[in-house]
């Protein structure tokens, strides 16, 4: 299907990058400097889990949703078809996304051992420290939220930490920014890889940076060969639906990796189950393109 411009010529690539990236390092300020002492802010303010989740649903609309908006309507002065959330696809793709990210959790966790341990050198000691604490931060009012075990509370993060986390994002993330990226000509591997990194970096998790690096590569590559934005939707849901899960059955809530021991984790440090995991997951991934991609560029075009 090809993409429906409205009346007005767009403005160009580079004015559209231009935008995305100033976007994204005005919110990488606010959040990194903006605040030093957002967990006691939170927890000095005594703020209940629906104001939390209310606050995150704002935070998702403000910070990711409003910019597409702008994007498209003023910028590319074009319609949703841009972001291909509104063309048809077969409901099969749903499947083998939500396969790819559950093949991929022992990579993922893996990777996060080897990001957890990470020290840097003793003249960067405030740094770390630095980053330690932004770590501790942004955990904290997932893992307050996490802590009510109510069914109301079960479907308030289900909607929130799970459902307005993902569909925000990936309408930035791959929706805008990496189909912008790929108009351009890049190559879509870099594009893909590009998308991730800043995907991984805007969170300022930085003891978490690579596993959900790695993540963002997964949903960037199940959205290029798909050609659908909801597989990647879908994926990262069920990916931040399933942390809710577990945090709601279990009795013992810690978000932050600095705090996780490989004795909590499930495939440990193994490397074997690592090179497994990523075999399955291109497995799926290659699949999805032999049978799928040439569709989905023809939907594109």
């Amino acid at each position: 299907m090809s993409d429906v411009s409205l009346s007005k010529k767009p403005v160009s690539i580079a004015a559209q990058l231009i935008f995305i990236f100033g976007w994204l390092l005005t919110i990488v300020f606010i959040s990194a400097f903006g605040s030093d002492s957002g967990e006691q802010d939170v927890a000095s303010l005594g703020l209940s889990p629906a104001i939390i989740r209310a606050v995150i649903v704002f935070q998702g609309v403000l910070v990711f949703i409003l910019p597409v908006v702008f994007f498209l309507f003023i910028l590319r002065r074009t319609t949703f078809n841009f972001l291909t959330i509104t063309t048809g696809f077969n409901p099969m793709l749903l499947i083998f996304g939500i396969l790819a990210i559950l093949f991929s959790y022992p990579l993922i966790e893996w990777v996060g051992n080897l990001n957890a341990a990470l020290q840097l050198p003793s003249g960067l000691q405030e740094v770390e420290q630095w980053m330690k604490g932004k770590e501790k931060e942004s955990a904290f009012a997932a893992e307050s939220l996490l802590k009510d075990k109510s069914v109301t509370g079960l479907i308030g993060n289900l909607l929130t930490i799970a459902f307005t986390a993902a569909f925000s994002e990936e309408l930035f993330f791959r929706g805008m920014m990496q189909k912008t990226l790929l108009k351009t000509r890049l190559n879509a591997h870099f594009a893909i890889w590009l998308t991730a990194f800043i995907f991984s970096a805007i969170h300022l998790q930085f003891y978490g940076f690579l596993p959900r690096l790695f993540l963002g590569a997964i949903l960037g590559y199940l959205f290029y060969f798909s050609g659908n934005l909801w597989v990647s939707i879908t994926a990262h849901f069920v990916n931040n639906a399933l942390v809710v899960l577990v945090g709601y059955f279990s009795s013992d809530v810690a978000l932050n990796p600095l705090e996780n021991s490989n004795e909590t984790t499930m495939f440990g440090t193994h490397p074997v189950f690592a090179a497994v995991s990523l075999i399955m997951v291109f497995g799926v991934l290659f699949f999805i393109k032999r049978n799928y991609q040439q569709k989905a560029l023809e939907i594109d075009a």
